[in-house]
C-alpha cells in the first residue's frame, strides 16, 4: 500500500511536466467544472460550451504527455497501452 511516507521513485529517463499558462488555466477551469459537478446544487446548469472546448482540449494533451511521454507510467502489458492510445484519439480538435 502507498502512503505519503512511501519513499516516491523517479524514473532516471522520465521527462519532467512543464505546463503553460493556457494549461494551467483550463486545468483550473475543469477542476471547477467538476467540483460543480460533483457537488451538485440545484442552480443553473454548468456545462463546457463549444467556444470552451479549448479547455478539454489543454488538459487532454497534459493527460497525453503524462500517460505516454512523460515516462513515469508503467505498463505491463502492450495492450494497455494501446488502450490508453486509441482513448485519448477520441479527442480530435
Amino acid at each position: 500500500m502507498y502512503t505519503n511516507e512511501t519513499p516516491k521513485r523517479q524514473r532516471l529517463d522520465s521527462k519532467i511536466l512543464k505546463i503553460t499558462e493556457l494549461q494551467h488555466e483550463a486545468i483550473e477551469k475543469m477542476i471547477n467544472y467538476r467540483n460543480d459537478f460533483a457537488h451538485f446544487k440545484p442552480r443553473g446548469l454548468s456545462v463546457i460550451l463549444e467556444s470552451e472546448e479549448w479547455i478539454v482540449k489543454e488538459v487532454v494533451d497534459v493527460i497525453k504527455f503524462l500517460a505516454l511521454e512523460s515516462r513515469n507510467v508503467t505498463y505491463f502489458d502492450e495492450g494497455n497501452i494501446s488502450r490508453v492510445k486509441q482513448f485519448l484519439e477520441l479527442f480530435k480538435f
